[in-house]
């Protein structure tokens, strides 16, 4: 369950990546609310970007995650 909503977020976040000099770059806001789906929405989106610079944010109960790379 978890790899199919990371897989799905991650579909929808690629169409958000823009391009910099032949670097994808993104920058965006997510549903996920697990820790554990948003590590691996992000290692999807590594995967299909290859040479991209990545940033993910998430709010769950009032706590704000990131996760970059």
């Amino acid at each position: 369950m978890k790899s199919k909503l990371a897989s799905s977020q991650g579909d929808e976040l690629l169409a958000q990546a823009q391009d910099f000099n032949g670097v994808k770059v993104l920058a965006a806001s997510s549903t996920v609310r697990i820790a554990a789906v948003l590590r691996e929405t992000m290692d999807k989106l590594k995967d299909k970007l290859k040479t991209a610079v990545i940033l993910l944010a998430a709010v769950s109960d009032g706590k704000v995650s990131l996760i970059a790379a």
